[in-house]
């Protein structure tokens, strides 16, 4: 158990502090804003939990290309399902945040127990 604590903690703070900005200020800086298509990541996130909601296929919408509809093409579609109840009680920019944190979380987690595990020194 503490062989994964620590690391999860400290990979969870570092995260946290690589986003310490938006939990300060919040929705007014949106992590990744400037020059990104961030916009477009949180639009989605919305059409996919609404979608979900409303009972119908998260990937479908008829937001765009109306009247026939059209396909969101998510990069990361069990990341948006998961996001999706962090959406539906707080918005879709403090789920960005979330699902920001807990990729840069996981991703230094699994580094960290890739190079424990096979780059003996």
């Amino acid at each position: 158990m503490r062989r994964h604590l620590i690391p999860v903690m400290t990979y969870s703070l570092a995260a946290f502090a690589m986003l310490w900005s938006f939990a300060s200020v919040g929705e007014a800086w949106v992590p990744g804003a400037r020059g990104t298509h961030v916009w477009d990541s949180i639009w989605a996130l919305n059409q996919w939990a609404d979608a979900m909601v409303s009972g119908r296929k998260p990937w479908v919408t008829t937001a765009i290309n109306f009247p026939d509809g059209g396909l969101i093409w998510a990069g990361d579609p069990v990341g948006l399902t998961l996001a999706a109840p962090v959406v539906w009680v707080f918005g879709p920019v403090a789920a960005l945040a979330t699902l920001t944190w807990v990729q840069l979380l996981m991703a230094g987690w699994v580094t960290h127990g890739f190079t424990g595990e096979f780059l003996r020194w």
